[in-house]
């Protein structure tokens, strides 16, 4: 799990750091509800994780064996145990 922390991204935090020069710029705090800031983030944080994490093999691997077992683990317990009665 730590190693994929590196690869998370925050729209806002993206905004108030590396977005921050656009927001001068166009004098608009950014909004992820507007196409051309969540397009821009997408671009520059997302997919350039996206790549490095794919590239990975032994961590996307990892990542989902993990994914698979909480899966299976779930799927085999009552849903009167899950705390949803």
């Amino acid at each position: 799990m730590r190693h994929e922390v590196e690869y998370f991204t925050s729209f806002y935090l993206y905004s108030l750091t590396r977005g921050i020069e656009q927001a001068m710029h166009s004098h608009a705090w950014p909004r992820i509800t507007r196409f051309d800031d969540r397009w821009r983030w997408i671009v520059t944080s997302i997919v350039p994780r996206f790549q490095r994490f794919d590239a990975d093999a032994p961590l996307a691997e990892t990542s989902l064996r993990r994914i698979f077992a909480e899966a299976r683990d779930y799927a085999s317990t009552p849903a009167s145990s899950r705390g949803h009665g």
